[in-house]
Parts: structure tokens; C-alpha cells; sequence
């Protein structure tokens, strides 16, 4: 049973569809960051709502070098990272340089903006993995074969997959902790439509409690269970379907755009790759 399970584990699949994922969410990060250059007000902070905040001087973070530093490490080892070069160091500067950037971002910030979060956390997966094997994915980008290679094992699938389900899992915990089952019962989300919402939707989610409890506890359950349905083969293409249009209702209504938690739920959890040869 045990040879069983690391067998499939160590299995290795075509890389193109986490290459692909590691691409978008790089682009999205670094386009992100770029609609957030923004002065922290003035007065000097009392809490941190990140853990480097706690370390880095507010002189330092609030000057606009560290903003600029930050970002063109994101991009730069995002860029060379990609083209396979550097395999070594570029995914270490790359992550530095979004955890720098995020940073910037949230301590910037009234509340804990968390869209940085998936991008983040699965880039720490596939550098994990880069590194791991930076010169068999070197020699195939030499080769020119790195889309047609068998290049990520198996391990790498389900710990992304699986920090996706925990992420949510989380979410869905700390809702029914503070509020229990009763957190869909409409209300909040009716109110949150008739003060910040916009367009149909937001009006009519607003005016048609069935509908917003609804949806409520179809998200509720989602998110729960999670860290069960995204891993499952049978079950990830439902739950990343649901939550996908979770997230884009959000967009449509609130401007709360997830565009990180988007991409990674359209690469990951739709059958839009050929993951072995034998499929093609």
C-alpha cells in the first residue's frame, strides 16, 4: 500500500499545465503590484497586518526604492525563472520580491486584503519543485521539449491542490466558528448588496433573500470541504467550478477581484491539459 502511494506520488506528468499556472499567477502578481504604489497615510503604525511589517522600518517600507527594489526582483526572477535560467536563485528572488511586494501592499491597507495569499503559498510548491529539479527541467527547455517531458511528479499536484483546499477549508471553518451554520442565512450578504454592490446582480441578490441564502450555503459548503473536494479527482472539476463562480460573482458585483485564486481554479481544476502521453 505504502510502495503503492509513493509510486504514484513520484509518477511524473507533463509539465505544461503547472507551467502554465506558474506563469499566469507570476504576470498577476507583478500587474497587481502596479495598481498599489500607494504612501502608507502618515502617523506611525500601531498594528502590522503582516508578519514583515513587524521587522522591516517604517522609513524603509514606506520609501518608494523598497517598492521598486521589491518589484523588479518579483518580475526580474519571474522573468528569468520562466526561461529556465538561473534555476538556482530565480525562484528564491522571485518569491522574496512578491513577499516584499505583498508586504507594501497589505501594510498599506485598513483591512487584510488576502489576494496575495494563493499566489504566494503556491509559489513556494513549485519553487520547492524548480529546485528540486533544476537541471532535468534545464535540459528540457535546452532540448526544446519541455512541453512534451514528463517533468512534475505527482507530489506536486496533490500539495498544491491540497493548500487550495485548505485554503478554503479555512475560510469556511472560520465562518461557521464565529457565526455557525447560521452564517447563510442571507442577511449579511443582502446588506453587503444594498451598500456595496452594483449592476443586476448585486440588485437583485439584494432583493431576493431565497437566492442569497442560497448561494450563501452553497459557498459554505464549498469552502468547507474543500480540502476534500479539490484533491479528489472525481470531485475537483465541481468543486472548482462552484467556487470559480463564487469568486467571479464577487468581481461582478463587489469589484473584489481574485484573479489569482481564479487562474489557479480554471488550470488546476478544468480538463483543460493533457497531463500524460498516453491521453494525448
Amino acid at each position: 500500500m505504502i510502495a503503492r502511494i509513493e509510486a504514484h506520488l513520484t509518477e511524473r506528468v507533463r509539465i505544461g499545465r503547472y507551467w502554465t499556472l506558474l506563469a499566469g499567477l507570476l504576470f498577476i502578481a507583478t500587474s497587481f503590484a502596479f495598481n498599489n504604489p500607494v504612501p502608507h497615510p502618515p502617523g506611525t503604525r500601531i498594528h502590522h497586518l503582516a508578519v514583515l511589517g513587524y521587522v522591516i522600518p517604517e522609513a524603509v517600507l514606506d520609501h518608494p526604492v523598497y517598492w521598486w527594489t521589491a518589484w523588479l526582483m518579483m518580475a526580474g526572477g519571474a522573468v528569468t525563472w520562466l526561461a529556465g535560467r538561473g534555476l538556482r536563485v530565480a525562484p528564491i528572488v522571485t518569491l522574496v520580491g512578491m513577499l516584499l511586494v505583498y508586504t507594501h501592499d497589505v501594510e498599506h491597507m485598513f483591512y487584510t486584503r488576502h489576494q496575495g495569499f494563493m499566489p504566494t503559498q503556491i509559489g513556494f510548491v513549485l519553487a520547492a519543485w524548480t529546485l528540486i529539479d533544476r537541471k532535468r527541467i534545464a535540459e528540457a527547455i535546452a532540448r526544446g521539449t519541455v512541453w512534451q517531458d514528463t517533468l512534475l511528479p505527482r507530489w506536486v499536484e496533490y500539495a498544491t491542490l491540497g493548500y487550495m483546499g485548505w485554503h478554503y477549508t479555512v475560510s469556511g471553518i472560520s465562518k461557521i466558528a464565529t457565526s455557525g451554520i447560521g452564517w447563510a442565512n442571507a442577511e449579511s450578504l443582502q446588506l453587503w448588496m444594498a451598500r456595496f454592490g452594483f449592476g443586476p446582480v448585486g440588485a437583485f441578490i439584494a432583493e431576493t433573500p431565497w437566492f442569497a441564502g442560497m448561494g450563501m450555503a452553497i459557498v459554505l459548503f464549498l469552502e468547507t470541504f474543500g480540502i476534500l473536494g479539490l484533491p479528489w479527482k472525481v470531485s475537483r472539476p465541481v468543486f472548482g467550478f462552484g467556487l470559480l463562480v463564487f469568486h467571479l460573482s464577487l468581481e461582478i458585483t463587489l469589484n473584489l477581484g481574485f484573479y489569482a485564486n481564479e487562474w489557479s481554479l480554471i488550470i488546476l481544476t478544468m480538463p483543460l491539459f493533457k497531463d500524460t502521453p498516453e491521453s494525448a
